[in-house]
């Protein structure tokens, strides 16, 4: 304790009286021996038997007396208003005594509610060292002076009730220095803890609900014998051992406080220790806070015995001469104000958090003690006060404090603090990474992305790691908390990892899948055309596949309804869908999908759990700073990345498209819908490809918009200089697009290059042994002169050394030919993979070329072909493709533009062919094509002819016409139209006669109708008709006779004013003449006709023919019938 700071917490009053302010002289020449207080009372136990109960102004109330021989001890309980005292009325027995504080009146002694006599023949003769008493009073422990210890038990304030008494310790044991009831119930059980202290022993009886009673040592061999012992606040037993206190529990020794001198007396104060100690020849009284660490009062008192107890907030010391002084408590304010005079924010936390002070004080106060702490430049210690202030101080007043290089740790922690409370936002968590990015603490960084019940902020953070180039840790994070987005552009953009991000792609719902292609999809086709077409392929059929099935089963409703109105059964053979047909086929194509990895490239499991993925393996990697040059992907191929995309195929191959997808996707979203055309800016540097992949799309939906048919007859139609060889042979092997011409060119090609190999390799050979022949013919040479200089030699040495020398030629011949079937090898091996190269590509786009065109014409003939007519006409115009052009042109009726096309490229069959075939419809062409051939300056006379021919035998063309075009030109010749004016003037000679007999035929007729009305007009009629000409019975009267010459019985004519034989021909012409006036009044459908009419001069002979442009007399009668037959119609 000697380091604890000492404070003037507490004021020491002597207690005086009210009226004349001299000390308190109410226990005056009294001779006390015991005190205690509670429930708001100061109460005194006399030697005399008597008990003096004080109030709070430290007047006696009443005064009783409640022994006879003398009081030994009081105990006021905390809890209830029951005072239990202790005392003698003979000296044989000990008598305890309850009495009720509750109502004292002034100056009138109190009365016992219960005696009880505690007799037992151990203690009745031993003195009384102890007693303590349990606030519930189901217990009364007493220690005598001999060692033994009685427990009382039972309802003790009941009258009728009866005590049980019991030794549970025996006397001539060693005398107890302390003995403490534990309030407080023992943790998790109904037992009670009756502590003990003897000189060498510390320990404690538990007693159970059903009285039985269990002992425990703590301590068996203490060093020194203790003087006191106290129960703490904590309810804790606190033993005085010279100049330290002990704690212990029901568990065993606690800690150890030192003192500065030796103990006599504990008291608790609220959480206070108060210790009594000697001093020279007074008692020192020491207010400790263990808690705090601190000395909150210190004083001296002349006596060297004094009593403390505690009442009113306040400790009340009894001196031995019997004077009161009151140690009061100073407020907390002024407490605090001393605390932070004095800097010590440490001890005013403390001490407010005890007293439960405003918490917005508090922080207040974390707040001082940090800036205390920083102006010392103790940044460790400050920043822990400022992680007390999360949640109240602004972090902005804190983070500016640390923002320095050095202060970078200490700012993670209160950063980390932050996060763990849930209060960080996000520009807190991209500080926060970007302090571990600088201290590159890589261990921190992975604890905190991979810690489960963090929650932050993932997109920032994900940010921060990709700006540091922690791609792996970001792809971790993307992965855990399902952001594809940030997942596909770490694996794309900064890993480079583009089969993973395919594959990651591909597990993802359709609307996911369509977003990211709209992004990546360019990407992906230039750096994996092959498995970015199929998935896109598979994308679109598996789309056409829901279609057909959601039909299937729209039919198969409607189906149900009809037929159960009929109260029909349909047999489900009938009701299968297309899918289901496509189920039982699965195999017609020639593979097994079970055992083929070509087919069914990724499969289909469920979503991966985050929690498989052991990213430890993943993060040891050495990657704190990944770049782009030094980023190795093999290592990134690690079975922890399985997990991080689990369910997908490592091959990722392609075969051979059909109309049946290799992966069934998620539609989360039955409004994701795949769009073709929305694919086709994916393909922009790779149009082999496009070409595979809209072909894929038109056969699973020949539906498809005019924009995916239109650009396919694009791509047909490009010209040799735009089609990449390289890329067609690529997709051309991968997807086994057979093609004869194609195939024939390519067998060539290797047969024509193999064939240069051999030659090449014979070439070498003889080159070979050229070197060979006149290595060996210098050998010969060198020998023969080492011959003529060693000729005193032996023989024997030079065979020897002759020999010795073609080993060795021979040693080197076979190492050269090693070498040189290595180099072959090699060479065959580059020959190999540069098949492509040794192609010759000019050839091959020109037959590609072809093959193209001829799949255009075909889609163009295609009646389920969905193109724009008007712009497949424009492509074929601008490739210059003829076939096309013609097609094109008939099938939208431009006849017109299809002579003038062969009449451009000079094809003068075409020209006359197409005359003959769209001449009938329009005459027009005939003028065209004649003007054309009489400009030519070539002898085109064969084809004039042929023209004129067709143009008789139609007669679309007036002669005239025909030879006012002919004679314009120097270049037809009269032998040209000699045949064509003969045959021309005969045709109308013979018209001309056959129309001039009609005219004189016509002329007679109305001579002879005008002779027979000037007779009816002038000459009287005479009937001499005998008989009716209706009945043909004989005529009698009445009868009617008809100018006509028709006589008939009135009664054969009934109520008409007509003759009944002529009325048919008479209502005909009237018919006609009323059909003539109402032509008059359509003048529109005259003009209609003159526009359509071949002859317009032959339409307008008709017309007044008709009496259209002249009047027409029509009676009364006739113009009510003219009226009638408008309202008619």
């Amino acid at each position: 304790m000697t380091n604890y700071k000492r404070f003037n917490f507490f004021d020491k009053d002597l207690v005086k009286n009210e009226t004349d302010n001299k000390p308190n002289k109410e226990l005056e020449n009294k001779e006390i021996i015991s005190v205690t207080t509670g429930r708001g009372h100061f109460i005194v136990g006399q030697k005399n038997g008597k008990i003096a109960i004080l109030n709070s102004k430290f007047q006696i109330v009443t005064e009783f007396k409640a022994f006879r021989m003398g009081v030994i001890l009081v105990n006021q309980l905390k809890r209830h208003d029951i005072l239990v005292a202790l005392g003698r009325d003979t000296k044989r027995n000990y008598i305890l005594k309850f009495y009720n504080t509750k109502t004292i009146e002034i100056k009138q002694s109190l009365k016992p509610i219960k005696d009880l006599v505690v007799s037992h023949r151990e203690v009745s003769k031993s003195p009384v060292a102890h007693l303590t008493v349990l606030e519930t009073l189901k217990h009364i422990a007493i220690a005598f002076q001999n060692g033994a210890v009685l427990l009382v038990s039972g309802d003790l304030t009941n009258q009728k009730a009866k005590p049980k008494f019991s030794i549970i310790r025996n006397k001539n044991e060693d005398p107890l220095v302390g003995l403490l009831f534990r309030q407080k119930q023992l943790g998790g059980t109904n037992a009670r803890v009756l502590f003990y202290v003897t000189k060498k022993t510390v320990g404690y009886w538990q007693i159970n609900i059903k009285g039985e009673i269990r002992e425990e040592k703590l301590e068996q061999n203490l060093e020194d014998p203790p003087t006191c012992c106290v129960i703490t606040d904590r309810h804790e037993l606190a033993i005085a051992i010279k100049n330290y206190v002990n704690i212990f529990t029901h568990e065993g020794r606690g800690p150890l406080i030192e003192f500065n001198n030796e103990t006599l007396n504990l008291v608790q104060f609220r959480s206070y220790l108060v210790v009594l100690s000697k001093y020279q020849r007074r008692t020192n009284l020491t207010i400790y806070d263990i808690n705090n660490q601190h000395i909150a009062f210190n004083s001296m008192f002349p006596t060297e015995e004094v009593k403390i107890v505690s009442e009113w907030g306040n400790i009340i010391v009894l001196s031995q001469n019997n004077s009161i002084y009151k140690i009061e408590g100073k407020s907390l304010q002024t407490k605090l104000e001393i605390l932070f005079k004095k800097n010590l924010y440490d001890i005013a936390i403390n001490i407010a958090r005890a007293h439960k002070y405003n918490q917005n004080a508090i922080v207040d106060m974390f707040r001082k003690y940090g800036d205390h702490l920083c102006e010392k430049g103790d940044y460790p210690r400050a920043i822990q006060q400022y992680m007390n202030t999360i949640g109240t101080l602004e972090p902005s007043y804190v983070i500016r404090k640390f923002l320095e290089a050095q202060r970078i740790p200490n700012l993670i922690l209160y950063l980390e603090e932050l996060h763990d409370q849930e209060i960080a936002n996000t520009e807190h968590t991209t500080l926060l990474l970007n302090c571990y990015t600088k201290l590159k603490n890589e261990d921190k960084l992975r604890e905190f992305i991979r810690k489960q019940d963090k929650k932050f902020e993932v997109h920032p953070t994900i940010r921060v790691l990709r700006r540091a180039e922690y791609f792996v840790h970001a792809l971790y994070l993307a992965k855990k908390y399902k952001e594809h987005d940030f997942c596909v552009k770490l694996l794309i953009e900064d890993l480079k990892q583009y089969d993973d991000a395919l594959r990651y792609i591909q597990n993802l719902p359709v609307g996911n899948i369509i977003k990211i292609l709209k992004e990546y999809g360019n990407t992906l086709v230039n750096h994996l055309p092959k498995e970015t077409t199929q998935l896109l392929m598979d994308l679109v059929i598996d789309q056409s596949e829901n279609e057909k099935k959601q039909k299937g089963i729209s039919k198969t409703k409607r189906l149900f309804n009809q037929d159960q109105s009929e109260s029909k059964i349909i047999p489900f053979e009938d009701l299968e869908s297309d899918d289901d047909e496509n189920k039982k086929n699965d195999n017609d194509n020639g593979f097994d999908n079970e055992n083929n990895d070509d087919i069914q490239i990724y499969k289909e499991d469920d979503d991966d759990d985050i929690d498989d993925f052991d990213g430890e393996d993943d993060f040891d990697q050495k990657k704190k700073v990944v770049n782009e040059r030094d980023l190795n992907v093999d290592e990134f191929e690690t079975e922890n990345r399985e997990a991080l995309y689990s369910g997908m195929s490592k091959k990722g191959k392609v075969i051979n498209p059909n109309l049946r997808p290799t992966k069934k996707f998620n539609r989360g979203n039955e409004n994701d819908v795949v769009k073709p055309e929305k694919f086709i800016h994916f393909f922009v540097e790779k149009s082999e490809w496009l070409i595979i992949f809209l072909e894929n799309v038109i056969k699973a939906i020949p539906t498809s918009s005019k924009f995916i048919y239109n650009t396919l007859l694009e791509l047909y139609l490009r010209e040799e200089s735009e089609i990449d060889p390289k890329e067609f042979l690529l997709q051309y092997k991968e997807f086994n697009n057979k093609n004869n011409e194609i195939e024939k060119f390519l067998k060539s090609q290797k047969n024509e290059h193999l064939k240069e190999n051999k030659k090449e390799e014979e070439k070498k050979r003889e080159d070979e042994k050229e070197k060979k022949e006149k290595e060996k013919e210098k050998l010969d040479e060198k020998g023969n002169e080492n011959e003529n200089e060693n000729e005193k030699g032996n023989e024997k040495e030079k065979e020897k050394e002759n020999e010795n020398e073609k080993e060795k030629e021979k040693e080197k011949e076979k190492e050269i030919e090693i070498e040189n079937e290595n180099e072959i090898q090699k060479e065959k091996e580059e020959e190999n993979k540069s098949e492509s190269n040794q192609i010759d590509h000019e050839k091959l786009k020109k037959i590609i070329r072809k093959q193209r065109l001829k799949e255009s014409i075909r889609l163009l003939k295609d009646k389920q072909s969905n193109y724009d007519r008007e712009h497949a006409l424009i492509l074929v115009q601008m490739h210059d493709y003829r076939e096309g052009i013609t097609y094109m042109l008939d099938k939208l009726g431009h006849y017109h533009e299809i002579v003038q096309h062969y009449m451009e490229i000079h094809n003068y069959e075409k020209v006359v062919s197409s005359c003959k075939k769209y001449g009938d419809d329009q005459p027009n062409i005939w003028m065209q094509v004649l003007n054309y051939f009489a400009c030519i300056d070539k002898d085109v006379s064969e084809y004039i002819k042929q023209i004129l021919e067709s143009v008789k035998e139609t007669n679309n063309l007036p002669p005239l016409l025909v030879l006012n075009i002919l004679s314009k030109t120097e270049y037809v010749n009269l032998s040209t139209v000699r045949d064509y004016l003969i045959d021309t003037l005969e045709t109308g000679s013979s018209f001309i006669e056959k129309e001039e007999k009609l005219v004189e035929e016509m002329q007679k007729k109305t001579k002879n109708t005008r002779k027979k009305l000037k007779k009816l007009k002038r000459r009287a009629k005479v009937f001499q008709l005998s008989k009716c000409s209706v009945c043909g019975n004989s005529l009698e009267l009445p009868s009617v006779h008809f100018l006509c010459g028709h006589s008939v019985h009135a009664s054969c004519i009934g109520n008409d004013d007509e003759c009944p034989l002529c009325c048919e021909l008479i209502h005909s012409s009237l018919e006609k003449k009323i059909g003539l006036q109402l032509d008059k009044e359509q003048q529109d459908s005259f003009f209609h006709h003159l526009e359509t009419s071949e002859d317009g001069f032959t339409k307008i002979a008709e017309y007044f023919g008709r009496g259209l442009f002249s009047t027409l007399k029509v009676s009364e009668s006739h113009k009510d019938r003219i009226k009638t037959y408008k309202s008619m119609n």
